[in-house]
């Protein structure tokens, strides 16, 4: 990563949800993230003008590259949501509803940290995988 996370970004963006590893998406989807943030998924996620520049500036220079990662087969789209990049939809096609989105200890599959033991270090291998109340993960 480069430069140290930005308070705002772990304040803001964690409060609902896991902070996400900027690798995760190109930049051309964090722009259009950081652009709405008065709407975000139906909240509200502004932040002050000052940690709103280091938020993006923290974002695009630490965004991932099309064909890298889950970023495979992007076809130059910026999505919004990680659960709709369609090598996040390959690598979870096998998990029931039963693990995942019924799942107390998961409930969403934007909930990456549920399962996944090192999200902070943006590593998502199968040997890191535990989810609630099944056990570990191979695919």
């Amino acid at each position: 990563m480069k430069g140290p996370v930005p308070p705002g970004y772990e304040r803001a963006c964690g409060d609902c949800h896991m902070a996400y590893p900027p690798v995760l998406l190109p930049a051309r989807s964090w722009e259009k993230l950081m652009a709405g943030l008065e709407n975000h998924f139906d909240d509200n996620a502004e932040l002050l003008p000052d940690e709103h520049a280091k938020v993006l500036k923290y974002l695009i220079s630490n965004a991932g590259f099309e064909g890298q990662g889950l970023l495979q087969d992007m076809q130059g789209k910026a999505p919004l949501r990680i659960t709709h990049l369609p090598e996040f939809r390959y690598e979870h096609d096998e998990l029931s509803a039963a693990m995942t989105t019924e799942n107390s200890g998961v409930i969403s599959m934007s909930n990456c940290d549920a399962c996944h033991q090192d999200t902070a270090l943006a590593r998502f291998e199968e040997d890191m995988i535990n989810i609630p109340g099944f056990g570990s993960w191979e695919d």
